[in-house]
């Protein structure tokens, strides 16, 4: 995709958050979503392939912003220093979120299946670091890394939408970093 399509499916998509923090994502039809952006529907679906694409490419933003500005932040010789940077990372990018739209990402967004999450960036590259971290014997052989990297996701994931279900009433990027310090540390 290019950069021009990705910065009007971008468009799209904050649109769409701007003008609905109060709709159940659930229940909205593709026409409503079209109404909220003032996009036809042939334009919705020029970068969306159904509604539940819409909803996995809210994903997508996440994506690009790993792939566009935190990746190319990851060069530390120390997979460790790579692993938390990461992890920060994740925990400012969601703090510039509206806390309802969080909520209504997380409640709506989880029943879509994604066959191909692991490909994702946000997969990947944790992936990578901690695959790397292995090699490099910054922590333990004896872990499975796919597994590793599920397990942090899962568990980034649980620690966004806590976040959001308590109305950001605590400093996400703080308590992220205090776990991602403990993931690592009990991977040693």
């Amino acid at each position: 995709m290019t950069k021009k399509a990705k910065n009007k499916r971008k468009k799209i998509i904050l649109s769409i958050f701007d003008k609905m923090l109060t709709v159940d994502f659930e229940q909205i039809t593709i026409k409503a979503l079209c109404d909220a952006a003032d996009i036809s529907v042939g334009t919705f679906y020029h970068y969306f392939k159904d509604k539940s694409g819409f909803f996995i490419q809210i994903f997508s933003l996440f994506d690009d912003y790993i792939e566009e500005e935190l990746l190319p932040t990851l060069t530390d010789e120390n997979e460790i220093n790579n692993f938390l940077n990461f992890c920060n990372g994740f925990a400012t990018y969601t703090n510039g979120y509206d806390v309802k739209i969080l909520r209504s990402i997380y409640s709506s967004v989880l029943s879509f299946s994604n066959e191909h999450e692991m490909e994702r960036p946000f997969f990947r590259i944790p992936y990578e670091i901690l695959l790397n971290a292995q090699k490099k014997q910054q922590i333990s052989p004896d872990f499975n890394i796919e597994d590793l990297t599920k397990a942090l996701i899962i568990s980034l994931r649980g620690y966004v939408y806590d976040w959001a279900w308590h109305e950001g009433s605590y400093d996400l990027v703080e308590y992220i970093h205090k776990f991602a310090v403990l993931f690592i540390n009990a991977l040693k």
